[in-house]
C-alpha cells in the first residue's frame, strides 16, 4: 500500500495544549510508520518561522491580519490555498472550529476525505462545547461538521454522541501517549522531592488548567477533611487559567493555604509525577484527558472523576478510583483509600502502567488511525 500523505489541521507547537500535544504525538507516530505527515496551523507568535520543522514534521504556519472578522477571513483563505496546493490524501482536522470550513471545501474541490476529531463533551453543550456561542460564528463551523467524510471520537461517550447526531463513519480512536518516553523522564522519587523542593506524605498532584472544567474547587472542598486525618499532606497544583485567583483565595478561606502548594506552569513535570503519591483529576467534563495517560503511565495510583475518558482508561479498583463528579466527600474517601494503603496504591499504580502500555500507547493509536484513513479512501 502507497504512503499516506497526510495533512493536519491543528494548533501545533510551540502552543502545548492537550489538543497540540496529541496532534505533534500522532503526526510523529505516523511519520514512523511511513506516512508523510505535513501541519498547517496559525502562525500565533511571529518569532517563529513560517515554515519550518519540528521533529521531522514540515509545519505551515499561516500568517493574517489581526484585524475581527476580516483577519479570520483572510486565514481561512490563505488555509484553503495551501490546501489546494497540496498533494495530500487526507485531510484530518483535530477541533472542529473556523479551520475546518477551508478543509472542507478543499476536501469537496479535490476529492480528498476530511476527518474531524471530537475531543471534548461537556454535559451541557455535548460534543459542541469547542464551538463558539454567538451564532453566526457557530452556524457555519457546525454546518461544516455535518459534511465531513469521518469523525474520530476520542472516548466511548463522544462516539456514543456522534452516532445520536446522525454521523456515520465513526471511529472511536483515544488519546495516546510514549509510555516509554514518559517513564524515561522521572527520577526516584527522593531525587525528585529534594530537586523540587517538595516535603509532605503523602504528596497529592494536579496537573491541567485552572478552569471551571477541571473541578479544582472540588478538590479544595475536599482537602480540609483529608487533612483532619492525614496533617502532613500536600497538594501540589500545576497548571494557570482564568480561576487562579479565585482558588488561591478559596484555599486561603478555607485555612488550607499551607498545605497547598499552586506552582503555575512548569516545564518539568515529568519529575511532579516523580515526586507524588497519587494524581487527581476531578474534572466536571473532559474528552480524553492526557495527564491522566501521563500519570498512569508513571505508575501513579490516581483518583478521576466518572467523566468521558476516565471511565475508558480506569477501571475503579483495578487500576486506579473514579468517584462521581463534584463530589466532595467521594473524592476525599477515595484519596484516604490510596493514602492509608500503599500496598493498594502501588498494585494500582502498576496496573495502570502496563493499561496504558498495552491499550494507550501511541503506537496503537496511530495503527487505529491509519486503518481508518485507509477504510475511508477505500470508499474513494
Amino acid at each position: 500500500m502507497p504512503d499516506r500523505r497526510v495533512v493536519m489541521l491543528s494548533g501545533f507547537f510551540p502552543r502545548v495544549g492537550g489538543a497540540e500535544q496529541q496532534a505533534g504525538r500522532l503526526a510523529r507516530a505516523l511519520a514512523d510508520r511511513g506516512a508523510r505527515v505535513r501541519v498547517v496551523t496559525q502562525r500565533g507568535d511571529d518569532a517563529f518561522p513560517e515554515r519550518d520543522a519540528v521533529e521531522g514534521i514540515p509545519v505551515h504556519r499561516i500568517l493574517y491580519p489581526r484585524i475581527r472578522g476580516i483577519g479570520t477571513v483572510v486565514l481561512l483563505l490563505r488555509v484553503f490555498a495551501d490546501l489546494l496546493r497540496g498533494n495530500d490524501d487526507i485531510i484530518h482536522v483535530h477541533v472542529p472550529g473556523p479551520l475546518l470550513i477551508a478543509a472542507l471545501a478543499a476536501g469537496r474541490l479535490k476529492r480528498t476525505p476530511v476527518i474531524l476529531k471530537f475531543a471534548n463533551l461537556s454535559p451541557e453543550r455535548g460534543i459542541w462545547v469547542d464551538l463558539p456561542h454567538a451564532f453566526f460564528k457557530r452556524w457555519p463551523i457546525e454546518a461544516a461538521t455535518r459534511r465531513v467524510d469521518g469523525v474520530v471520537a476520542i472516548s466511548s461517550r463522544i462516539a456514543r454522541a456522534a452516532e445520536e447526531g446522525g454521523w456515520r463513519s465513526i471511529a472511536e480512536i483515544p488519546n495516546g501517549i510514549d509510555p516509554v518516553a514518559c517513564a524515561g523522564e522521572h527520577p526516584p522519587r527522593s531525587q525528585a522531592r529534594r530537586t523540587l523542593g517538595i516535603e509532605g506524605s503523602p504528596v497529592v498532584l494536579f496537573v491541567g488548567r485552572l478552569g471551571l472544567q477541571k473541578g479544582i474547587d472540588t478538590l479544595l472542598e475536599a482537602w480540609p477533611r483529608f487533612l483532619a486525618r492525614r496533617p502532613g499532606a500536600l497538594l501540589v497544583i500545576l497548571g494557570e487559567g482564568r480561576e487562579g485567583p479565585r482558588l488561591k483565595a478559596m484555599a486561603e478561606a478555607l485555612h488550607i493555604a499551607g498545605s497547598v502548594d499552586f506552582r503555575g506552569f512548569r516545564g518539568d513535570v515529568g519529575q511532579h509525577y516523580a515526586a507524588a503519591d497519587i494524581f487527581v483529576l476531578p474534572s466536571r467534563y473532559e474528552g480524553f484527558p492526557n495527564v491522566m495517560l501521563e500519570a498512569m503511565a508513571a505508575g501513579l495510583p490516581v483518583v478521576a472523576s466518572r467523566v468521558s475518558g476516565t471511565e475508558d482508561a480506569i477501571e475503579s479498583g483495578r487500576n486506579g478510583l473514579l468517584v462521581p463528579s463534584g463530589d466532595a466527600g467521594a473524592l476525599c474517601e477515595a484519596l484516604l483509600t490510596l493514602a492509608a494503603d500503599q500496598d493498594l496504591a502501588g498494585a494500582l499504580g502498576r496496573e495502570a502502567r502496563k493499561t496504558v502500555e498495552g491499550r494507550f500507547n501511541i503506537k496503537v493509536v496511530a495503527e487505529a488511525t491509519m486503518a481508518f484513513y485507509n477504510r475511508l479512501l477505500s470508499r474513494r
